[in-house]
């Protein structure tokens, strides 16, 4: 289960290695987050000189998650590990590459651009 205050690894080439969840602003379901939910993070740890700092408060989009993502169709989907994407006020991402697949339910929530910059689709 992913909570305020959980651990997350970041999946792009901002220099931000990993985040923790300070507030969720939009979700999908009362009880827990979802795949394109929308989130407030800080910087725990980060590469140096690069686009982000450790310390810094970001925007994210949660594109991976353990937690077991079961579609319409009788499909269930789940991740090794719970990633974000940094993205900026207009929702286009900071990175110019994300590590790993994303989840196909980013594209009900219109994060295009995250989908055409990943590496595979599932």
């Amino acid at each position: 289960m992913i909570f305020v205050r959980s651990f997350f690894e970041v999946a792009d080439n901002t220099g931000a290695t990993g985040a923790k969840c300070i507030k969720v602003v939009r979700k999908r379901t009362q009880s827990n987050f979802c795949v394109g939910d929308f989130l407030i993070v800080a910087i725990q740890t980060a590469k140096p000189r690069k686009k982000v700092k450790k310390g810094e408060v970001r925007q994210a989009v949660l594109i991976r998650q353990k937690k077991k993502i079961v579609r319409p169709d009788g499909f269930i989907l789940c991740f090794s590990n719970n990633s974000i994407v940094l993205i900026n006020k207009q929702k286009n991402p900071l990175g110019t590459r994300i590590k790993g697949p994303v989840a196909q339910e980013l594209r009900k929530n219109k994060y295009m651009k995250v989908i055409s910059m990943a590496q595979a689709v599932i």
